[in-house]
C-alpha cells in the first residue's frame, strides 16, 4: 500500500467534506441581476481581506452582486467517481435556489469545473477587470511597489483560453506590472498539481514542478492561480498572485496564518454580509 497516496486521498476527501459543510459553505443572495462572485477555496484560504477588496470593487459595477463561498468540487472531479457527481448536483441546486445566472470566478480551475453546471454563465474575473480597468486603476497602488523581475506563468486550465490569457496580460500591462514570458510562452509547464498529481504521485509532481521553475526566465513567479502560487513557494520561489498585487494595500499579502483558519475567517465575513 502506498501510504502517502492513501493519506493524500484521505486529505482530499476531508477537504471536500469540510468545504461543503455549513461551517465553510456560506453565501449571500445574487440580487436582481443574478450575479455572484465566486472566489474559490484558494482565495478564501488567503483570508477575507483580499476577498473583501475584490468584492467591493465588483459591487461598484454590479451593486447587488452576491458572494458564494462554496467549493467548485474540482478535487472530487479530478479523482473521479460518484463523489463529484453528488457534489455537482448539490452546487447546481444551490445556484438554482439562489437565482444565480452569472458566476464571476477567480480560479481557472473553478471556471473549468463550473462550466459543466447548466443554466449559468461563467465569467473569469480578468475579463471584468480588463473591461472596467478605468474603475480599477483608481484602486490599485502598484506605483508604490518595488517588484522584482517576474516570470509569468499560465495555469493549466487557462491553456486553451487565449482570451483569458490576453485579458490577464492586458490588465497587468495597463497597471504597469512588468513580467517575462517562459520560453514556451503561454504554454509553460505545469506547476505539478494538475489532476491532483501532488496527491496521487507526489514524486512525479515534484519533478514536474522543479522542471517548470528551472525554465522560468526570472527567479520570482507571477501567476493567476493560487494553487500554482503555493506550488512555486514550496519550491523555494517567491511567488505573487496577480490579484494580490493589484488589490493589496500597499503591498502583496504574503503572510498567511493557516489555510483553514483563513477559510473560517472568510466564511464568517461572508455570513456577516447577509
Amino acid at each position: 500500500m502506498n501510504f502517502k497516496r492513501e493519506a493524500g486521498l484521505l486529505g482530499v476527501r476531508l477537504h471536500q467534506f469540510l468545504s461543503a459543510s455549513r461551517l465553510f459553505d456560506k453565501r449571500t443572495a445574487s440580487g436582481s441581476g443574478g450575479r455572484v462572485f465566486f472566489p474559490g477555496c484558494g482565495m478564501a484560504g488567503r483570508g477575507p481581506e483580499l476577498v473583501a477588496r475584490v468584492h467591493d470593487f465588483l459591487r461598484e459595477i454590479y451593486p447587488d452582486i452576491g458572494l458564494f463561498g462554496s467549493c467548485c468540487a474540482k478535487p472530487s472531479q479530478a479523482l473521479g467517481g460518484e463523489s463529484f457527481l453528488k457534489r455537482a448536483r448539490v452546487l447546481t441546486r444551490r445556484f438554482r435556489e439562489a437565482g444565480v445566472k452569472r458566476v464571476i470566478v477567480v480560479c481557472p480551475n473553478c471556471a473549468a469545473t463550473l462550466a459543466c453546471v447548466p443554466g449559468i454563465q461563467v465569467v473569469p474575473i480578468w475579463r471584468v477587470l480588463d473591461e472596467h480597468f478605468d474603475r480599477l486603476k483608481g484602486r490599485i497602488r502598484t506605483q508604490d511597489l518595488v517588484l522584482p523581475a517576474l516570470s509569468m506563468h499560465d495555469p493549466c486550465p487557462a491553456r486553451g483560453d487565449a482570451s483569458l490569457q490576453e485579458a490577464v496580460r492586458s490588465v497587468l500591462r495597463r497597471a504597469h506590472i512588468e513580467f517575462l514570458e517562459f520560453p514556451q510562452g503561454k504554454r509553460a509547464m505545469c506547476c505539478g498539481k494538475a489532476g491532483m498529481l501532488a496527491v496521487t504521485n507526489p514524486k512525479a509532481s515534484r519533478g514536474i514542478l522543479e522542471r517548470c521553475v528551472a525554465q522560468s526566465p526570472a527567479p520570482d513567479m507571477l501567476t493567476y492561480c493560487f494553487s500554482c502560487a503555493d506550488s512555486f513557494r514550496s519550491a523555494g520561489r517567491r511567488s505573487f498572485h496577480a490579484l494580490e498585487i493589484l488589490f493589496a494595500d500597499p503591498a502583496p499579502i504574503q503572510i498567511y496564518s493557516g489555510v483553514w483558519r483563513n477559510r473560517f475567517r472568510t466564511s464568517r465575513f461572508i455570513a456577516s454580509l447577509r
